[in-house]
């Protein structure tokens, strides 16, 4: 991006400067993060679709969907 400003200065050599800046900090936004959540436990699916949605038991829900 210097080299394209320092010979051809404009608006394309400015629009590839904040490009690159935001490449370079948006890959890196993994690494940002301190930690990692714990993966909740669920808690047995007892097979009612319906009262785990209205439970808000949202793993269940999942679970009985999944099984059928």
């Amino acid at each position: 991006a210097r080299w394209l400003w320092d010979r051809h200065p404009g608006p394309a050599a400015a629009r590839l400067a904040l490009f690159t800046v935001f490449l370079c900090f948006d890959t890196g936004r993994h690494e940002r993060r301190t930690s990692v959540g714990e993966p909740q436990a669920y808690g047995t699916a007892d097979g009612d679709l319906t009262a785990a949605v209205l439970d808000g038991r949202v793993g269940d829900a999942m679970a009985n969907a999944a099984n059928g």
